[in-house]
């Protein structure tokens, strides 16, 4: 599946200790393939241990948790069309301060447009190269 990043996510990233950058590459995994499912399946649940939901006040804004406990991890993303394919972006990352009103920025903020349910359940993700089959692709697509 292919993926865009924000600025801020990749700021926030960089923010990380090294330890938080590995639990979080490690929830990719469970992430992508849940990623699958969905993009074959838009009613499919999300695997309890990420604990997906959308993001209140933000609508098409979704966030998972990549750590329960020290570090506190999440992460917020959207859906997006990449060359006709469903893809994720991500907007930020971090604890859950990520949340609060001084983390906003602009950017972060950004007007969403989501793909319809109709897109959603017929475009099916390619299995692309890359870090748990997600290439990156730049933030102006």
């Amino acid at each position: 599946m292919k993926y865009a990043v924000l600025d801020t996510f990749k700021a926030d990233y960089r923010r990380l200790a090294a330890p938080e950058q590995d639990l979080f590459r490690k929830s990719l995994r469970i992430f992508a393939e849940a990623c699958d499912r969905y993009a074959v399946e838009p009613a499919s649940a999300w695997p309890v241990a990420l604990r997906v939901k959308h993001v209140e006040n933000a609508p098409g804004v979704l966030e998972m948790t990549w750590s329960f406990s020290g570090p506190d991890g999440r992460a917020t993303f959207e859906w997006i069309q990449i060359e006709g394919q469903l893809a994720v972006r991500w907007r930020r990352i971090g604890g859950h301060d990520i949340f609060g009103s001084h983390s906003r920025t602009r950017e972060s903020l950004l007007p969403i447009r989501p793909a319809s349910r109709a897109q959603l359940a017929h475009d099916r993700v390619a299995r692309e190269p890359g870090l748990c089959r997600f290439e990156p692709v730049s933030r102006n697509q």
